[in-house]
């Protein structure tokens, strides 16, 4: 399998990526609360893994290496998990899907000894941060959830996980591998 990290590749191995024009992935994620249950890390490892593991599917295709995960940004999630969920119609925060991922890859940092409290469906709607067609505004996400929770966490498993993972990956390995 080949090496996609960045951070473990060496100069000259890097510049051999470079002169067969490699596409470089430089993953975005926040470092933020995830309620009680999950580590303040969760999208910043979501994103790495996702990207990981996109350059490795399509790297027989198109030679891919990925960065460091950049730790200051926004997580935008990925109609084709939709489908895989069961409460809620797309990705929250904290919820089934980031809890699913997080069990999935990494399930030593998943608290799951209280999740049946966390529910929240306290609306993170479209509204929340959004300002305009192309613009975002900082609140505090205790003016949507007092925990921390928009979503579900309670239909979390390791299975959702990996297919949510699995479809991530996909969609971006696709999007590398289209010439146009």
């Amino acid at each position: 399998m080949p090496e996609v990290d960045w951070s473990r590749m060496k100069a000259q191995e890097l510049r051999a990526l470079a002169a067969q024009n490699a596409v470089v992935i430089l993953p975005i994620a926040s470092i933020e609360q995830h309620g009680p249950h999950l580590p303040v890390m969760t999208d910043t490892r979501l994103g790495q893994e996702v990207a990981h593991r996109a350059a490795r599917m399509v790297y027989d295709r198109r030679p891919t290496v990925v960065t460091p995960v950049v730790w200051s940004g926004l997580s935008e999630a990925g109609e084709d998990m939709n489908d895989l969920l069961e409460d809620q119609g797309g990705m929250m925060h904290a919820c089934e899907a980031e809890t699913s991922m997080m069990v999935a890859c990494q399930s030593d940092l998943v608290d799951s000894s209280g999740l049946a409290s966390l529910a929240s469906d306290d609306g993170l709607g479209a509204g929340f941060l959004k300002a305009g067609k192309a613009s975002y505004r900082w609140r505090s996400f205790s003016h949507i959830t007092a925990n921390g929770v928009a979503g579900n966490p309670i239909r979390a498993n390791a299975e959702k996980g990996e297919k949510l993972i699995e479809v991530s990956a996909e969609a971006l390995a696709n999007l590398i591998a289209d010439p146009a």
